[in-house]
């Protein structure tokens, strides 16, 4: 069944709802790629200063030995920490979840684009596109429990003991 109408609601789908998602979706991965890649940069630096720290310490160049030693081990540490920071923030998992849901809205381009004034095709496109941003919407909440799972150490997560009866 062809419908004029259907055609104005296909393009506006696409353009404000499929198309504008993408458009988020994209902005997010790089985002969230670039925010990786600036993490791997400081994390490399931080260990090459701590590498470096401790070269001019075995060689017990300008400042002692000791002092090389603490400047190597606060190196290390801060690498450690940023490495964490960047696995509790999830920086490389986001960016594939963006990647993955807008490669899934990819495909429904096409049956708004092909037959835009079918009203049948418009509505399996929209039913498939709502499931799809669903299903993203339902993983962020699991990469959200995983890393609140991070955070909280297991003894929380344990069960209160039991109170003993009053009676003994």
């Amino acid at each position: 069944m062809t419908d004029p109408k259907g055609a104005e609601l296909g393009r506006f789908y696409g353009a404000y709802r499929i198309a504008d998602q993408q458009r988020f979706y994209e902005a997010r991965r790089s985002e969230y790629e670039r925010a990786d890649g600036q993490l791997a940069t400081v994390t490399t630096l931080l260990l090459l200063l701590a590498a470096a720290a401790g070269v001019l310490g075995a060689a017990e160049v300008w400042m002692g030995r000791a002092w090389w030693g603490v400047i190597a081990a606060a190196c290390s540490a801060l690498a450690a920490t940023a490495t964490s920071w960047g696995t509790l923030i999830g920086f490389e998992e986001n960016a594939r979840l963006y990647k993955a849901a807008d490669l899934a809205l990819d495909p429904l381009r096409g049956p708004l684009e092909d037959r835009p004034d079918d009203r049948k095709s418009l509505l399996k496109v929209v039913v498939r596109a709502e499931e799809i941003l669903q299903s993203e919407t339902s993983q962020w909440g699991q990469h959200l429990q995983r890393s609140a799972t991070m955070i909280v150490p297991p003894e929380a997560h344990a069960p209160a003991p039991q109170e003993a009866d009053a009676d003994g």
